[in-house]
Formats: structure tokens, C-alpha cells, sequence
């Protein structure tokens, strides 16, 4: 025979709606992640939504205009890529020299610094 107390079945029962309210939570928090995600691509009656959305929760006024937002898409994704096109396209290669000295005193003064603190042991430097 078991004996199952009172508490046991209370603890039980807590679990399971703690679980099932947990998972409901993470259920929902990822579709809306997903929605406020997709939404910047959609047609504008669903960026209108999103607009007063946006200024009703943290009044916000007025939304960036679409190339702005599609120019700062492109540099998060493709930042690397873009800026070595730019770099390519635009960059005086006889400054490699000077910036790459520039380089080179700077770490020479952080060194020194490094070596004048009293705080750190000779291990740490």
C-alpha cells in the first residue's frame, strides 16, 4: 500500500502547473520575438500597427524611414564585407604604414605604463 500525504500531492500538482506556466511563458515570448522580428519587413499597414505600438509603450514619436532602418540591417549583417568593399574602394594604402607606426607607439606606451605600476606583481604584468 502507498501512502501518498497531502503535501506530497500539493508539491505535485504545483509542479506540474509550474511547468506547464513555465512553458506557456517561453511558448509565447519566443512567437513574440519572432512577430516583432518579421514585423519591420511587412507591408505598412502592419508597420502602422507597429508604429503606435511603439509609441503608446515607449513613446516613440516617429519610426526611422525604411532605408534607415534597411542601411542599418545591411551593417549588422554584412558589416565586415561592406566595410572591406569600403576599404578597398576608398583607402590610401600609404596610411597603412603611418597607422600601423601608430599602432605600434601605443602599445609601446601602454607597455611602459604597464611596467611603472607599483599595484601589480611582475606575474600579472
Amino acid at each position: 500500500m502507498v501512502n501518498i500525504t497531502n503535501s506530497s500531492i500539493k508539491s505535485r500538482i504545483l509542479y506540474a502547473y509550474a511547468v506547464l506556466f513555465l512553458t506557456r511563458v517561453i511558448h509565447n515570448y519566443v512567437i513574440w520575438r519572432l512577430i516583432m522580428d518579421v514585423m519591420p519587413h511587412m507591408p505598412p499597414q502592419y508597420e502602422a500597427t507597429r508604429a503606435e505600438f511603439r509609441r503608446v509603450l515607449l513613446g516613440v514619436l516617429t519610426d526611422r524611414n525604411r532605408w534607415n532602418r534597411c542601411v542599418e540591417w545591411t551593417n549588422k549583417k554584412l558589416g565586415m564585407a561592406v566595410g572591406a568593399l569600403f576599404i578597398r574602394d576608398n583607402f590610401n594604402h600609404d596610411s597603412k604604414v603611418t597607422a600601423l607606426e601608430m599602432i605600434h607607439d601605443i602599445r609601446a606606451a601602454f607597455n611602459e605604463l604597464l611596467e611603472e605600476n607599483e599595484w601589480m606583481d611582475g606575474e600579472t604584468r
